[in-house]
């Protein structure tokens, strides 16, 4: 074999190594069983709250499945709540909450929000929704 061949086979094989992707951990843990996220309740009403407060509330769930469960995006469907929730996996039979904030500034009437919650579980996608009856400082 030449050195011309040599060099074009080695080139082509460093460049094959480094085209395969090796397994990060968390899709090694991701595969192992399948997750299940579990809400108590889905929906929390804040009442009566006065334009420019900010409210917040915890909804808590638990992992039911066999596999960790991991929250890959959370989609608010407006600027106005602020979603918090754990960026690290939750083991099967483990607990956690995703804690909402709602920013009423500007806002006035019967306000429904909702938070989509995109995650590796059975079921992909978990939407939240809070509510809140926004009024006027003056007219307490």
């Amino acid at each position: 074999m030449n050195r011309l061949t040599f060099y074009i086979i080695s080139i082509a094989l460093i460049c094959v190594s480094c085209n395969q992707t090796s397994k990060s951990s968390k899709t090694i843990e991701v595969a192992n069983g399948t997750p299940v996220m579990e809400f108590r309740n889905d929906f929390h009403d804040f009442g009566t709250i006065v334009q420019g407060e900010i409210v917040a509330y915890s909804f808590n769930f638990i992992n039911t499945g066999d596999g960790n469960l991991f929250i890959k995006d959370a989609l608010p469907d407006c600027g106005c709540t602020r979603p918090d929730y754990p960026k690290s996996f939750i083991a099967p039979g483990d607990s956690a909450k995703i804690e909402i904030a709602f920013n009423s500034d500007g806002w006035r009437g019967s306000q429904y929000k909702q938070i989509t919650f995109v995650t590796n579980a059975k079921r992909k996608k978990h939407t939240l929704t809070i509510k809140a009856n926004v009024i006027l400082n003056n007219n307490l």
